[in-house]
């Protein structure tokens, strides 16, 4: 997607303010990128306004309860950064469900049903 043929698109990216106290360059240019992805997921997906508060508010439970570096992991994003953060050959390789994880009683329950729900009810 070009981002001239997306004015909101545009606004949005242009409405950082880059020379702002404590603002960070590098960070801020992540963030179009992100944006523009984000913009890019909108248009492929042709997502509803209705469709979006329903992922944004499952988005808010899942932070409310502090569990977005988990939602991460479980995405594959925290090991994907770690990748691409971490190259040395000599380092020890990253695995963030480490070895007895994977049968951990939420990971079973979240298989099987696919529901976050808590596993003690």
């Amino acid at each position: 997607m070009n981002m001239q043929d997306n004015p909101t698109l545009q606004r949005a990216i242009g409405a950082m303010c880059e020379g702002a106290a404590g603002s960070d360059p590098a960070l801020q240019a992540r963030f179009a990128v992100a944006l523009r992805h984000f913009h890019a997921m909108l248009d492929e997906l042709r997502l509803t306004d209705q469709e979006l508060y329903r992922i944004v508010g499952w988005l808010g439970k899942v932070a409310a309860q502090d569990e977005l570096i988990m939602l991460c992991d479980m995405m594959g994003m925290t090991m994907r950064a770690l990748v691409l953060s971490r190259s040395d050959d000599q380092a020890t390789p990253q695995n963030v469900t480490g070895p007895g994880l994977p049968k951990a009683p939420i990971l079973v329950h979240w298989r099987r049903t696919k529901s976050p729900a808590s596993v003690s009810s």
